[in-house]
Parts: C-alpha cells; structure tokens; sequence
C-alpha cells in the first residue's frame, strides 16, 4: 500500500515547484520524488574502512601497514574513546 506524504509549501513555493516539473516534463509528484531520492546520501557497501589522509601518505614510515591505529602510534597520538 502506498503512503502519503505531505508537504506544507508556502503558494509561490508550490507554484515554483509546478514550474520546475512542468519544464522537466514531469508531474509534481514525480519531481518531488526525483528531488527527494536524488538529493539522498547514498549508501556504500564498504564494510571496512581504510586510513585515507592524503597529508600522511607516505610521511610515515611505519613498517606495518597504513592502519589508522599503527599511523597514530608512530605519530604518538592517542586513540579517541
């Protein structure tokens, strides 16, 4: 079953709204959701994040790898909580 949504806008809002559909060829209800969908942060399936600080690279010589936590050690930092 579909949901509802509604949006109070403001009349010269909506009429802005119905320009902008009407020009793209849409129907305001498509424009909403072409807006809405569009403008979300998309998700990422990456499960594991690397160290990706381009001022460090390289700048360290920390015989281990480039984990954060191996980074912070040789540059003496301490892990947050």
């Amino acid at each position: 079953m579909t949901k509802i949504l509604t949006v109070r806008l403001a009349p010269e809002e909506m009429e802005l709204c119905d320009t902008w559909a009407r020009e793209l060829g849409m129907t305001r209800t498509d424009f909403v959701r072409s807006r809405l969908f569009d403008s979300a942060p998309k998700r990422s399936n990456r499960k594991e994040k690397r160290f990706s600080s381009t001022d460090l690279i390289g700048s360290l010589a920390v015989g281990r790898g480039s984990t954060n936590d191996c980074v912070r050690a040789a540059m003496g930092v301490k892990k947050a909580r």
